[in-house]
């Protein structure tokens, strides 16, 4: 901004409404506000890990195999500057949804979904009474989730979570800051695929419950 740069997207969120603070994202009352915070640090928590590591189950491994022969995937993987995420990827491209990180990314994306409707059923937003940061930082993940064909892990069992959900994607915001930026090529990918992510989410769900 003005040159400088900023890094992160939840403090790039906090900084903008604080830059421009109309309409106000961030609840006046200390209590809601904390919530915000709770719910906005939930990617750097571990939703954006959970997030790709399903995201490259489901879609990106296929993607790989296609375009990559074993040799061309080995010298992407060691001119990744993160040993760590090359290490996961490989994994996930050899074993998929069968390999442990990528269940707990499934199961940790079911305990905040099973969090978001507790805290739906008490009030409209996640803070509280009015739309705020804590949306700005989850619509994402939820989005991914419902392109990736999870939508059966809230419609029927959440209900509050696919109305918050409903009322998320009714806002000119919505289709400016999401839809506008519809990734194509990988909802295409996912359509090649069909139903079959949710064929193969829903035996890790059925473990737990």
């Amino acid at each position: 901004h003005d040159g400088r740069p900023i890094t992160e997207s939840t403090l790039i969120c906090e900084y903008l409404d604080e830059a421009f603070p109309e309409p106000a994202l961030r609840p006046a009352d200390l209590v809601e506000r904390a919530r915000m915070r709770r719910w906005a640090r939930l990617p750097d928590d571990g939703w954006h890990i959970a997030c790709g590591s399903v995201s490259f189950a489901a879609v990106f491994a296929h993607q790989m195999r296609a375009n990559y022969d074993e040799a061309g995937f080995a010298a992407r993987l060691a001119a990744m500057p993160d040993p760590a995420r090359a290490e996961r990827q490989r994994q996930i491209l050899e074993h998929r949804f069968d390999v442990p990180m990528v269940r707990d990314a499934v199961l940790f994306q079911d305990r905040a979904l099973a969090d978001m409707e507790a805290r739906l059923s008490e009030s409209p937003w996640l803070a509280g009474d009015m739309y705020s940061l804590a949306e700005t930082c989850i619509i994402p993940y939820r989005e991914r989730l419902d392109r990736l064909g999870l939508s059966s892990m809230w419609e029927a069992s959440r209900p509050h979570v696919a109305d918050w959900f409903d009322r998320v994607r009714a806002r000119p915001s919505f289709a400016e800051a999401i839809s506008a930026f519809a990734p194509q090529g990988y909802d295409d990918r996912l359509k090649d695929r069909g139903e079959g992510v949710w064929d193969e989410v829903r035996p890790i769900l059925a473990q737990t419950a």
